[in-house]
């Protein structure tokens, strides 16, 4: 009896774990083209050995912005330099946002200096 509910339950969580890494996290709808990853790790075994030969083979493809997933973090790849000014520089405030840490917040009832975005007062 233990082995047959261990057994079943070992089943139950691998296939929750597959079900997760399959469906459980879509792309969400305006993102830049990229290439399409693996389950779990990503576009991580493309980028093994020299990342920047795959990125110049992913601008010819996708174009000078390319946004792709290691692991479970998403990431995007500026190919220009006339891109990255003016994502960056013209359009900076969008970008320019620090990740709110509520432990340090509520440590120091938000008055870090450290911490703040710019231009919050």
């Amino acid at each position: 009896m233990i082995l047959t509910t261990t057994t079943s339950l070992s089943c139950a969580l691998i296939s929750i774990c597959i079900w997760i890494a399959l469906f459980g996290r879509r792309r969400p709808g305006k993102l830049p083209p990229g290439p399409k990853g693996y389950p779990l790790v990503g576009n991580a075994l493309q980028l093994r050995d020299r990342p920047w030969h795959t990125f110049v083979k992913w601008k010819k493809q996708y174009g000078d912005i390319v946004y792709f997933r290691l692991f479970n973090q998403d990431a995007i790849v500026l190919n220009s330099a006339k891109v990255a000014s003016d994502l960056l520089d013209r359009r900076g405030s969008n970008y320019s946002e620090r990740l709110r840490m509520p432990v340090v917040e509520h440590s120091n009832g938000g008055l870090n200096m450290v911490f703040m975005n710019p231009g919050a007062t």
